[in-house]
């Protein structure tokens, strides 16, 4: 994990934001690595957790980004931060559930020092068959 991304989740956790993180690096870290060129993050839509995330991305040095909190409550929206291979997806929905039910399910893990929240297995996979993309179902075959 890069210096960036370990500092912005520490921002994140310091600041209590509501996350947990899905897509290609999830699919790792339940035992299938390929090449992601970013981590996503999923964020739970309220106001009081987009103010965190505001707060967050500001702590991590991007107080020049324009977030407000009407878009951190809204469906389907992306903000990315940085360029690949190192960009921070940050997302407000993810196909096939709703974050209040991943919420009961995510799992507390540590990717290399810095301790964060990670979707459910159970979850990931009900995610990547609700996707339709190629990748999405490759990683649903290779899943345990």
């Amino acid at each position: 994990m890069n210096k960036d991304l370990k500092e912005f989740l520490e921002s994140f956790n310091a600041q209590k934001v509501e996350y947990m993180i899905v897509g290609g690096i999830a699919v790792a870290y339940y035992g299938y690595p390929r090449y992601t060129g970013d981590i996503d993050i999923w964020v739970k839509k309220s106001q009081d957790n987009a103010k965190k995330i505001i707060s967050a991305v500001n702590a991590f040095g991007y107080a020049g980004i324009d977030l407000t909190v009407e878009e951190l409550t809204k469906d389907n929206m992306v903000f990315q931060f940085g360029v690949e291979p190192n960009r921070i997806d940050v997302i407000t929905d993810v196909d096939g559930l709703s974050y209040d039910e991943a919420e009961k399910n995510k799992k507390k893990a540590h990717l290399e020092d810095v301790e964060t929240f990670i979707i459910s297995l159970d979850d990931l996979k009900k995610n990547k068959k609700a996707c339709s993309r190629h990748k999405d179902l490759e990683d649903l075959e290779n899943l345990p």
